[in-house]
């Protein structure tokens, strides 16, 4: 949240919400690792997206470190 004049602004760029996309795409990178690994897939994995909103920032978080 951030004070803007006598208001409050959400700001949705920071990482995941609770929204269901965010949730899926927080699930997603550990349902990927784990088929590659049962696959025996060793190659790196490169992953392409196209997003507009806050869809992004949600799914560069759920892919970091992982």
């Amino acid at each position: 949240m951030k004070k803007v004049g006598d208001g409050y602004v959400l700001e949705l760029y920071h990482g995941p919400t609770c929204a269901f996309k965010d949730v899926a795409l927080s699930l997603l990178p550990h349902l990927l690792t784990a088929s590659a690994k049962k696959c025996g897939v060793t190659d790196e994995i490169c992953i392409l997206t196209a997003t507009s909103g806050d869809t992004g920032s949600a799914a560069l978080s759920g892919f970091s470190n992982v």
